[in-house]
């Protein structure tokens, strides 16, 4: 019989294990390394900040109202869809630069994000912004996201004065000159209309 000479060393020696978890500890510390630059890679190549800068969102208005509004409000469906937080709606940043330059490409194309859109508005088409650049379309961006913090804008009643209410006309009047009270106007007043 002959011996083979690898699990002999091995026999001969108890204590002598392969280092099998220094390596691995060393391949997990690797793994993690290469996936958080992956992730910053990814995070920092891809993700366009949208400007909270004054100046840009003024810009942003201004080419909103000028190219957008005809059909969008920030808010609430119109035309088209509401703008508010449409950012974190859409597929990307880069997907809605596409969109906004030309959706009947997209549409085209089939992307089910925009065969959606498309179906849900009758299937009519966004006008093609072809000529409007990246910086603007983030201008524009940045002037929709300044809306979308504000809220929407709430339209405030007009308050009766005190004393007034709905079941007498002439109580608003009264009310502010509680001395006609004394001397029954209000009843004077109603005798009159029936």
């Amino acid at each position: 019989m002959t011996s083979d000479s690898r699990f002999v060393a091995l026999a001969l020696k108890p204590d002598t294990k392969p280092d099998m978890t220094k390596h691995l500890t060393t391949l997990t510390r690797q793994s993690i390394l290469l996936t958080f630059l992956l992730i910053l890679f990814i995070s920092t190549t891809f993700a366009q900040d949208i400007s909270t800068d004054a100046g840009v969102i003024s810009a942003g208005k201004e080419l909103f109202n000028a190219n957008c509004k005809s059909c969008h409000k920030i808010h609430q469906k119109s035309v088209g869809p509401a703008l508010a937080d449409v950012q974190n709606r859409v597929p990307s940043i880069d997907w809605l630069k596409s969109w906004i330059k030309n959706s009947a490409a997209l549409i085209a194309s089939g992307d089910p994000y925009a065969v959606k859109i498309y179906e849900e508005y009758a299937k009519s088409q966004m006008t093609a912004f072809t000529t409007l650049k990246d910086d603007q379309i983030m201008s524009i961006l940045a002037y929709i996201q300044d809306e979308t913090v504000k809220g929407p804008e709430v339209a405030v009643a007009a308050t009766p004065a005190a004393g007034c209410n709905r079941l007498s006309p002439y109580s608003c009047f009264i009310g502010s000159h509680p001395w006609l009270l004394s001397f029954g106007f209000e009843a004077l007043l109603r005798s009159e209309r029936s």
